[in-house]
């Protein structure tokens, strides 16, 4: 098995960087391999990485980052909605700001444990997002992605969080609370369409909705509760039209790993999901902005191999 080692220094405010030599000093001894690493230089440096390794010969790619660049990796795992290497797997280590992708997995925080599920740990098939829509030149763009897109407030929020690193360093749960405070101030709802499999649409004004693979953003909320990563379909979380307060009550709830109660959360799931706005807004892809609505989101069953 050949190993390759995407890291990301910039993650969780710098802070990967100043525990590499720690991290690359406990993967030599757990593994008993080589350190095979390379340093990601900017965005869209860790699908180059993984895809340059996968075409190499690599077979077991291991991301040391935060869930952007995650995303990155998976990335550079499909052409065409196919894996370059069918039995190549793919495991991190959460070291970004939010983490949420690691929340679905129960990956240990602990350094050992985590490195040691990744060396014992089971293989799964877990199933990938896609989404289709366009940038702000109007130009077709896709995107795969392993946790959840979101729009709306969530959309507002990733420009905030991208165009303010530096709040990052107060970690995820609290640069959330910061940036979703700002992107509310005069936010107003969107009617928006979205159709599940070409069933009857849902047409509502949206405060923030979700598709979803995995179950948490934002630093921990609970966004999906039922989403499921091996189930062949992709969950939808609607935010329907809320009041400003109402938000910021459920903003508080959200974190404790229950179901959302409220006539305006609407739940569902399906394997093509449609989505039309009234206005052209930013989409959220594992926590970084990607593309604006309408868009097109689909789900590719059991597309990539996790070692957790």
């Amino acid at each position: 098995m050949k190993y390759k080692i995407i890291v990301n220094p910039a993650s969780g405010n710098r802070n990967t960087l100043r525990k590499w030599p720690e991290i690359s000093a406990r993967i030599h001894e757990i593994f008993n391999i080589p350190v095979e690493a390379e340093f990601t230089l900017g965005p869209g440096s860790g699908m180059t990485i993984a895809r340059r390794a996968l075409k190499a010969g690599a077979t077991n790619i291991i991301v040391i980052g935060g869930d952007g660049t995650i995303n990155e990796a998976v990335n550079g795992f499909f052409n065409k909605d196919k894996p370059l290497n069918p039995n190549a797997t793919l495991s991190f280590l959460a070291y970004g700001t939010g983490s949420d992708l690691s929340k679905s997995f129960d990956i240990p925080a602990d350094l050992d444990a985590a490195l040691l599920q990744i060396r014992d740990g089971k293989t799964q098939n877990i199933d990938v997002g896609k989404i289709n829509c366009k940038n702000t030149g109007e130009r077709d763009i896709s995107r795969y992605f392993l946790n959840m897109a979101n729009f709306g407030i969530g959309g507002k929020v990733a420009v905030g969080s991208n165009r303010f690193p530096i709040v990052k360093a107060l970690g995820g749960r609290v640069s959330f609370y910061i940036h979703s405070f700002t992107a509310m101030l005069g936010y107003r709802n969107l009617a928006m369409k979205i159709v599940a499999d070409g069933k009857k649409p849902i047409i509502t004004k949206v405060r923030n909705a979700a598709i979803a693979n995995g179950k948490f953003t934002g630093g921990g909320m609970y966004m999906a509760p039922f989403a499921n990563m091996r189930d062949g379909k992709l969950d939808i979380t609607i935010l329907g039209d809320l009041s400003f307060l109402a938000t910021l009550r459920l903003t508080h709830h959200v974190y404790k790993k229950k179901p959302l109660e409220h006539p305006k959360i609407h739940y569902s799931s399906g394997k093509i999901i449609e989505v039309e706005c009234e206005k052209s807004i930013s989409i959220d892809v594992d926590g970084e902005s990607f593309g604006t609505l309408p868009a097109t989101f689909e789900v590719i069953p059991k597309a990539i191999k996790i070692k957790v």
